[in-house]
């Protein structure tokens, strides 16, 4: 099976993941936790792939967020006896993160203005609101009911830290998302231009042999020395991982801050 994007239900007894099958195509399918027995496949959408699926608040029903052939996403209810899948949102050209239910409404990651930022979507009145307004995005939301909070992570320059904004059912400012059908302003269209155009008549046609892969021979590929400031430990490492990611190793040293003293360090993973 080729399972990704796993979500629990809310009593811990089914696990919803994506699929995707040997002809491409993505579709959900909701399996027993305890045993891993596929329970029910659910019926796709035509057209879309699949995203981040999660269960709503009574276990009912599947949201996800899904992307068609042409790069725009939306988000869909699909219920989880079986029944046929349905559009809440509108297609946009935009990216949109792992929506989460909240009384009702539907609470999601998105670029919509070239940063990530939480978005409300309501339910009743189809209507986009915009919940949090910060400078390096926000991402890899989820929802604390009992304390009405959404709680996130947002980078810094000292990495990530997790970061939390009170909310209401009439959270956020909103936004008008007539000009959402093209492309980014500050993505693809900026891209593009600083390419001086498309770039795919300036790449050279060239054939490639095709010859045998030997999968024990290439397994050490050094591919570059790294500078690791984890403090308390500051080193230089060599990095080695093959093409086909079986093996990763590191190795280097440097000096303890804390301890006041050198060290040296390998990892070796396969």
């Amino acid at each position: 099976s080729r399972y990704f994007s796993a979500a629990l239900s809310p009593d811990a007894g089914r696990i919803v993941v994506v699929e995707l099958t040997p002809s491409e195509e993505s579709r959900l399918v909701i399996l027993d936790a305890g045993t891993g027995a596929v329970e029910r496949v659910l019926p796709r959408l035509s057209g879309v792939s699949y995203t981040y699926p999660v269960f709503t608040a009574d276990g009912g029903a599947v949201l996800s967020a899904v992307r068609d052939s042409a790069g725009s996403m939306a988000v869909v209810l699909q219920p989880a006896d079986g029944g046929a899948p349905r559009v809440i949102t509108p297609f946009w050209l935009r990216t949109l993160g792992p929506p989460r239910p909240v009384a009702g409404d539907i609470f999601f990651p998105a670029d919509f203005s070239g940063v990530v930022a939480l978005y409300r979507w309501d339910t009743t009145d189809h209507r986009l609101f915009r919940v949090t307004t910060r400078p390096l995005g926000d991402y890899s939301l989820t929802v604390d009911t009992a304390g009405k909070r959404l709680i996130f992570d947002e980078y810094s320059a000292r990495g990530y830290f997790l970061a939390s904004v009170p909310f209401t059912a009439e959270a956020g400012t909103p936004v008008d998302t007539s000009g959402f059908t093209g492309p980014s302003p500050t993505g693809v269209a900026r891209a593009i231009q600083a390419e001086g155009g498309p770039v795919t008549g300036k790449v050279p046609d060239r054939d490639f042999a095709v010859t045998a892969y030997r999968p024990l021979g290439h397994l050490v590929r050094v591919h570059s020395w790294s500078f690791l400031p984890t403090y308390p430990q500051v080193g230089l490492y060599l990095q080695s991982q093959d093409v086909l990611n079986s093996l990763q190793w590191t190795a280097g040293g440097g000096y303890n801050v804390d301890e006041q003293s050198p060290y040296l360090s390998a990892t070796l993973a396969y």
